[in-house]
């Protein structure tokens, strides 16, 4: 990827210890007995120790791939996170950008060549945040993936994209902002 002028990152949210103590005195995963038989018995209940190993997980296969990993954790940085220490709020959005392009800005750059078309000027990156329907339109191709409600019955929609086998894929497709659209140059 690198030798193409590619660079991948890993942006790994790590929820905060309060999230899962809410979910087992108030959700399903507080109806049972002890944690071990919960996280067995529960698809998708988790907990802080669980995140911890998934995290771990991630690490060792972002360093194989050569992939950046930026980690925000609620604990660490609540101020990052909103009143739920799950989601991310503006200012943890703004740090996850702000890393990501200070990551990008020092990568060494590939020789130009003067038969290739190039894009210069610090115009934009094409860096964007979408959230539930927002996705639909980026959405190229979904093998093994659907648009689903999250929410509980009830509930305002929550929509998401959900694996409903192994080895899905999901292929979204975001155009670059105008400005580096028309920025492009021929040499």
């Amino acid at each position: 990827m690198r030798t193409h002028g590619a660079a991948a990152y890993l942006v790994n949210i790590l929820s905060g210890s309060a999230r899962f103590a809410r979910d087992q005195r108030f959700g399903f995963c507080g109806k049972y007995p002890n944690a071990t038989e919960r996280d067995a018995s529960v698809i998708g209940c988790m907990s802080r120790a669980r995140v911890l190993h998934l995290s771990s997980e991630l690490h060792t296969i972002a360093a194989a791939q050569q992939a950046h990993v930026i980690v925000r954790d609620a604990d660490k940085t609540p101020e990052l996170f909103g009143a739920d220490s799950f989601h991310l709020n503006t200012n943890g959005h703004r740090s996850v950008f702000n890393e990501i392009w200070r990551t990008h800005r020092s990568q060494p750059c590939r020789p130009v060549r003067a038969h290739v078309s190039r894009t210069v000027g610090e115009a934009g990156m094409g860096v964007m945040c979408a959230l539930g329907d927002e996705l639909q339109p980026l959405v190229r191709d979904a093998r093994g993936f659907a648009r689903v409600n999250l929410a509980a019955a009830g509930k305002a929609p929550k929509i998401g994209w959900a694996a409903h086998r192994p080895g899905a894929s999901l292929t979204l497709c975001a155009t670059l902002p105008r400005e580096d659209r028309d920025a492009k140059v021929r040499m």
